[in-house]
Order: C-alpha cells, then sequence, then structure tokens
C-alpha cells in the first residue's frame, strides 16, 4: 500500500520552489491519478490543491441547509399558532386559567375549515393584543366566530372574527352576565350556556327608549346556541338584563342573572354601580322595568358605600292608586317597596313614591338582621294636598295571616286592620297620617315576625 502525503501547497508556494507537505497521521490507500496527492517512488501528478477547492461549496451547502432548517422552524411555529388542533380548541379550559369555561357552541363550531380561515383571518390581522395562547373556541355560527385565550402579556383575552372584520378586547370578568358581539352598527348577545335548571336559554331585555309603553325595556330571547338576533343600537350606553326561565311546581318563573352595561367597541360589559337582583325572599323573579331602574339608581344614590349597590323589586312594585277612589280632580299616584343591599351586605327596606315620573318621597330603612328573615314590610310617605298618606306593605307568599296595627295618637286606641295572608302582592293602604307609629305583624306556618314602620 502507498503511502499518501496530501500537499497543501498554493500556486504561489510552487512557483517559488518552495516544498511545504503536512503528513495525515493515518495512511490511506489512493489512485496515483488522484490530483493533488504524491506518491512515493512514482511521478507526481499535477498539483492543483482540491482541498482548499472545495471549501466555498461546502459552506454554501451548508448554510443554505441551515436556513432551510431555520424557515421550517419559523413556519412551523407560525402555522401552529395559526390553526392550532380542531381538539385542542374544543376542549375546556383548565379551572385556573382564567378564561371562560363555556362549552363551545354554534352551528358551525364542528367545521374545522370555517374555524381555521377565521384562526388565519385572526393571525393576519396583525393585532398585536390578539389571543395567542391556551385559545378555546366559543361561538361558531353564520359569520361570527368568538375564541378566547392568553394574549402576550398572559392577559384573558376575548376575539371576535366577523365577515373578515376583527375585534380583540379584553375579558374584563371572569363570569360575566353576557358577551356583547358588536358588527354593524348593531349587536348580539351571546348569554352563558342552559343553566341547571334552566326550562330554555336566557333571554336578554334591553332598555330602549322607543318602547317606554312596554316597561321601558324590549325582550330579546336567545336561541339555542345562546345567541339573540341583533339588537339596534339606540343611544351610548345601553343598558341590559337576563333573565333565566326556571321550571318550578308552580309554573313558568324566571330568574334574573345579572345586569350589565354595553361598552361601545367592547365585547365585554361593564358592571353597573347600581345592580338589579332577584329578591331575597323565594319565589321567581319578574321582568325589569324603567321604573325599576330609575328607583334602583334614586335608592343606590343615597349608599356612599363603595362597590355595586343591589335593588330588588319586591312584588307589587309600581302599583298605582288615587286617594278616595277615582274622581275627576283626583291624581293617580304610583309607589314601589324594594330590597336594597350595599356592599357591605346591610340591607335595607327601599321606598319610593312617584306622581307620574317625579318622585315625591324616596327612603331607606336599615333592616335589623337579613331581610329574608323578614315576612313583611312596608314603608310610607305623606301625600301633598291629601287627608292620608300611602303605606305600600308587602308580605312573603308564605304568609298566612298577618295585622296593621296605626297607634300612638294620645287618648286614641289603636287602629287594627287584617292583612289577606297568602299573597306575595303589594297592597297599597290609604291611613290616618297622625297616627305617628305604625306596626306589621305576620305569620306562616313555621313562624311570626313584626316590623315596625319608621315614621315619615
Amino acid at each position: 500500500m502507498a503511502v499518501v502525503r496530501r500537499s497543501w501547497l498554493h500556486s504561489a508556494d510552487r512557483s517559488s520552489g518552495a516544498a511545504a507537505t503536512r503528513d495525515w497521521s493515518a495512511a490511506e490507500p489512493t489512485s496515483a491519478a488522484d490530483p493533488g496527492e504524491v506518491i512515493e517512488g512514482g511521478a507526481p501528478s499535477w498539483h492543483r490543491p482540491r482541498i482548499p477547492r472545495l471549501r466555498w461549496p461546502v459552506g454554501i451547502v451548508l448554510g443554505i441547509a441551515l436556513a432551510a432548517a431555520g424557515a421550517a422552524i419559523v413556519w412551523s411555529a407560525r402555522s401552529a399558532e395559526k390553526v392550532p388542533s380542531p381538539a385542542s380548541l374544543r376542549a375546556l379550559p383548565p379551572a385556573s386559567s382564567g378564561l371562560l369555561r363555556w362549552e363551545p357552541r354554534g352551528q358551525l363550531v364542528a367545521d374545522d375549515g370555517f374555524v381555521r380561515d377565521a384562526l388565519r383571518t385572526l393571525q393576519a390581522s396583525g393585532v398585536a393584543d390578539r389571543p395567542r395562547t391556551r385559545l378555546h373556541l366559543l361561538y361558531a355560527g353564520g359569520s361570527i366566530v368568538l375564541v378566547e385565550g392568553r394574549d402576550r402579556n398572559d392577559r384573558p383575552t376575548l376575539a371576535q372574527v366577523v365577515d373578515g372584520q376583527v375585534l380583540v378586547d379584553r375579558l374584563l370578568q371572569r363570569e360575566p352576565v353576557a358577551l356583547t358581539l358588536p358588527a354593524g352598527g348593531r349587536l348580539r348577545f351571546l348569554v352563558p350556556p342552559l343553566a341547571n335548571g334552566a326550562a330554555s336559554p336566557a333571554e336578554v331585555w334591553v332598555r330602549d327608549i322607543l318602547r317606554e309603553s312596554a316597561g321601558g325595556f324590549s325582550r330579546w330571547p336567545a336561541d339555542a346556541t345562546g345567541l339573540t338576533d341583533p339588537v339596534p343600537r339606540r343611544g351610548a350606553d345601553i343598558r341590559f338584563v337576563v333573565l333565566v326561565p326556571q321550571a318550578t311546581g308552580e309554573g313558568y318563573a324566571a330568574r334574573l342573572q345579572g345586569d350589565g352595561v354595553v361598552v361601545a367597541g367592547s365585547l365585554t360589559p361593564a358592571v353597573p354601580a347600581i345592580r338589579l337582583t332577584n329578591s331575597p325572599w323565594p319565589g321567581g323573579g319578574q321582568p325589569p322595568s324603567r321604573d325599576w331602574l330609575a328607583d334602583a339608581e334614586l335608592l343606590g344614590a343615597k349608599l356612599s358605600a363603595t362597590g355595586p349597590v343591589r335593588v330588588a323589586s319586591l312584588p307589587g312594585s309600581g302599583g298605582g292608586f288615587t286617594p278616595g277612589g277615582p274622581r275627576p280632580d283626583g291624581k293617580t299616584y304610583s309607589s314601589g317597596l324594594y330590597a336594597v343591599t350595599n356592599a357591605a351586605g346591610q340591607d335595607y327596606v327601599g321606598y319610593v313614591l312617584r306622581f307620574g315620573d317625579e318622585p315625591l318621597c324616596h327612603r331607606l330603612t336599615p333592616v335589623p338582621g337579613r331581610f329574608a328573615d323578614l315576612l313583611v314590610v312596608g314603608d310610607r310617605c305623606g301625600l301633598p294636598g291629601e287627608s292620608v298618606g300611602a303605606i305600600q306593605l308587602v308580605t312573603r307568599a308564605d304568609v298566612r295571616s298577618g295585622t296593621i296595627e296605626l297607634s300612638g295618637l294620645p287618648g286614641r286606641p289603636p287602629n287594627r286592620s287584617p292583612i289577606t295572608g297568602g299573597v306575595s302582592s303589594g297592597l297599597i293602604a290609604l291611613v290616618d297620617p297622625t297616627y305617628p307609629t305604625v306596626k306589621l305583624t305576620a305569620a306562616s306556618d313555621r313562624s311570626a315576625a313584626t316590623y315596625v314602620v319608621p315614621p315619615p
């Protein structure tokens, strides 16, 4: 076997007669015809350097390969962000994620192509704060796709894609009463999934300045997927209430799930400072009304506590009456009785007496203990120019008997009248306003209680 020494002579060295060689540590077989090699004992081949010639092509090939590999990695990462697997989109996020654990809904929720196209549109929009990780599909139907996830700062974020238009917004509430989906000058509401015990999906009642004769609210039922029809936008801030139908042994009833204020360009409604809520007494709720909302704001303004004030309308609120019965010169008044709770949990009885839209009297009376423990409540106001005063009484539905007692005038015996038991509607009593003390007693099959109405 011939011993090979590879020549490292450059052309300039060869021309000057230098004879620099480098021995490899291992000998290897070769052919005499192999250029750039010198075989001992034989005629040398021509001395064009072989390895320096190959350095540039090898470097170029390696560079191209590394660049292609890097591009493949970047493309793969971007593709994964654009088009997550359908299974991951439809899987519920973990409880600790801070995201809504609403199952995906909508007629196109299983259409992977439709959902992927919407996600590509979202990615191509370039919106910096779009959801990027932990993507979860909330709704897909019609032309709407709604997803949630974490943005680049790891904050819970919502994104809506409608007809190629993208809207991104922070998820401001862990459990919003509904999501508001604006598009084309109108908006839809997406209510939470069907709750346990609900007879049908929730319905949204929207305050409508054109429907004063119908209580000031219009009703928008949600379909089986939880989406309402488009609602015309009237005014800057839209107040809405969500009611959930309940199946009870006594027939249809509704539970007020909550309320909110639509904010322009936002997918999450704002939390109002004065919130409408369910009565602490058992029984179904009632639809919201203009008077309920107006009275709630009037009563809530009397409380300086921080945090939301909750106002529940008790049965019979908003009833009208004319002192002395109908007569040509008689005025018609209306009144409402409410359970009011401040942010600290203190309960009050709220009372508002109105003549038309003008509030003549509104009062808050602290409740000893808890409102839910009471059987009957009431309050009173004087009527300007009338010889009688107004007292509104409300009893719980399980009351079987009761009494209203007027007393406190020297030399005059108490004046007692029965309260009809077993009713949950409000009662308007027109009484002698000179009596300083009004005491209400009521009894159910389980307990009895007394409530003293404070003086006017």
